[in-house]
């Protein structure tokens, strides 16, 4: 009877902590999110936000099943805080092209507008021929930079002339040089993969569902804003 009296307080004990508290309790580093030894972010939220990014690419089943759910997290998070798209190849010549036409289309200020038309595109309308609608295997000529600039230029902004010119660029190498050492620190090994601030790696696997998600990244968006208000504040003298 002790033994049970002494639980139900303990248990009302950790109810009234506050929530900060409460969330540092339930979510750990080593088993929900890893601190990357060299942080840095893309660079793509506007200044002084507290940047959430999703590694993905959209030659990605796993991201493209997990897309609604990574539209849910963005509109869900901080006003300090933005949502930004890393397109990865991690050396698959096909996700090497669409990261290409991913930063292009970044670089033209079309990207976050053809986002989630671009996931439809490859896996249910056929629209951007990458799979065979009917067997489901990619096709036996994969699309070229040209097909993505067609694509962008039936959503406006854009010719296809322009886009295969701008992709070609010196900016679009740079960028893209850029966006391979930025996941090679942040050591990503798959995709989807969402990392906080450039310095917090998630590993969505160790909760469960969406709701679950979306606390642990609120829970570092809280980390990275207590440590800048931190680094912010005077020294004591």
């Amino acid at each position: 009877m002790r033994a049970r009296r002494t639980s139900h307080l303990l248990l009302m004990a950790i109810l009234l902590l506050p929530t900060p508290l409460l969330a540092q309790l339930r979510f750990q580093e080593g088993r929900h999110f890893t601190t990357v030894p060299t942080p840095a972010v893309s660079g793509t939220v506007p200044a002084g936000k507290i940047e959430v990014a999703e590694v993905f690419s959209y030659l990605c089943s796993h991201c493209f099943e997990a897309f609604p759910m990574a539209e849910k997290l963005k509109e869900g998070l901080p006003a300090d805080a933005a949502f930004a798209f890393v397109h990865a190849a991690l050396g698959h010549k096909d996700w090497q092209m669409m990261q290409r036409a991913h930063l292009t289309a970044q670089l033209l200020g079309i990207a976050d507008r053809n986002h989630v038309r671009m996931f439809q595109a490859i896996w249910e309308t056929g629209e951007f021929p990458f799979f065979d609608m009917k067997t489901g295997r990619p096709r036996a000529t994969a699309p070229v930079i040209r097909d993505a600039a067609r694509f962008y230029a039936k959503g406006g902004g854009v010719t296809e002339d322009e886009f295969v010119k701008k992709a070609a660029s010196p900016e679009v190498e740079a960028a893209i040089a850029r966006t391979e050492k930025l996941i090679l620190g942040w050591q990503v090994g798959g995709t989807p993969t969402f990392v906080v601030a450039g310095r917090y790696r998630v590993d969505s696997s160790s909760v469960a569902t969406v709701g679950e998600l979306q606390s642990l990244i609120n829970f570092l968006v809280g980390q990275e804003r207590s440590r800048r208000q931190a680094s912010a504040a005077p020294a004591k003298k």
